[in-house]
């Protein structure tokens, strides 16, 4: 409980971001991965900072380290499909990039 109360506690602080889907790629592990780019709003690194104080016992090392980044966990692939990985990467990018949406809290 105390967790989730620190978490709504950080919500309320965040104002909003206005992000486009920069690309989707996969992680080794099977982790279906959304980056975007920030257009307005908070920085991602402040973002992360607070939430890391809040958080004081959430994992020290991400799968992404770049604090400036945003991304969102698609899917974790328990296998590759068989008509392969790159030509799914392209198909998901050419139909989703450029999409544009505004987050109103931390996640």
């Amino acid at each position: 409980m105390a967790m989730q109360s620190s978490v709504e506690t950080e919500t309320m602080l965040l104002v909003w971001l206005l992000v486009i889907l920069d690309r989707i790629v996969c992680t080794s592990s099977g982790t279906l991965l959304a980056l975007w780019q920030v257009m307005e709003g908070t920085e991602p690194a402040s973002i992360r900072q607070d939430l890391k104080k809040a958080l004081p016992h959430s994992p020290r090392k991400q799968l992404i380290s770049d604090q400036a980044i945003v991304h969102t966990t698609i899917a974790r692939l328990l296998e590759f499909p068989s008509f392969g990985m790159n030509f799914a990467l392209q198909q998901l990018n050419h139909r989703l990039c450029g999409i544009t949406t505004r987050l109103h809290e931390k996640w």
